[in-house]
């Protein structure tokens, strides 16, 4: 994947990916972290337009699909508030230092009398997309939704093309900012293997 930043902007191959604004947020940024979320939405297109909408109180720079699709809904000079209340090292409320990447998944999954998975949505899922495994930061063995090859290698080519941008201090978790809160994006994403391809083992 081909990424590059401009103007606070992503551009893939050299072409700006597409872009639709949110509402929510705007206030001045110098990047530190980038922060990888899970989108625990029914897809792509149903979390692009709720970062649109102003009641939602939440967002994103980008969104990332499960067939390669990324939007852009905000520069990545500007805050977004996909961080909520979160604190790393001395640090508290880092929608103020970092970006944020949604990635389209449905998160934790569970299982029905028939031994179906479902989502809290009521999305049913194939049991060869489900992780069953235990966060790392703790709690039981639970179904995770297993995130595509295509969204890992997105978010490894994009993050990459960030960190040259702006030298990000770390790449973590939601989950390592706002835990117990908060469990994203969760044991089914590889986010150890792509901070090290990134920034080196530490």
């Amino acid at each position: 994947m081909n990424f590059s930043v401009d103007h606070h902007l992503l551009l893939r191959q050299n072409e700006r990916v597409p872009f639709a604004q949110t509402p929510n947020g705007r206030r001045a940024l110098k990047p530190r972290y980038l922060i990888i979320h899970y989108t625990a939405g029914r897809s792509f297109e149903t979390s692009v337009q709720w970062f649109r909408n102003s009641d939602a109180k939440a967002s994103a720079h980008l969104v990332v699909g499960r067939k390669g699709e990324v939007m852009q809904m905000q520069a990545f000079d500007k805050t977004c508030w996909h961080a909520g209340v979160s604190r790393w090292k001395n640090l508290s409320g880092m929608n103020n230092y970092a970006i944020g990447i949604e990635v389209d998944n449905a998160g934790i999954l569970q299982k029905n009398a028939a031994g179906k998975w479902h989502a809290w949505f009521g999305g049913s899922y194939k049991a060869e997309d489900v992780l069953l495994a235990k966060h790392r930061l703790g709690g039981d063995v639970q179904g995770w939704h297993v995130y595509t090859p295509e969204q890992v290698e997105l978010v490894t080519g994009i993050a990459t093309a960030l960190h040259v941008r702006y030298q990000f201090e770390d790449i973590l978790g939601h989950e390592d900012i706002s835990w117990p809160r908060k469990t994203d994006p969760g044991p089914a994403f590889p986010l150890q293997n792509i901070k090290a391809k990134i920034l080196g083992r530490r």
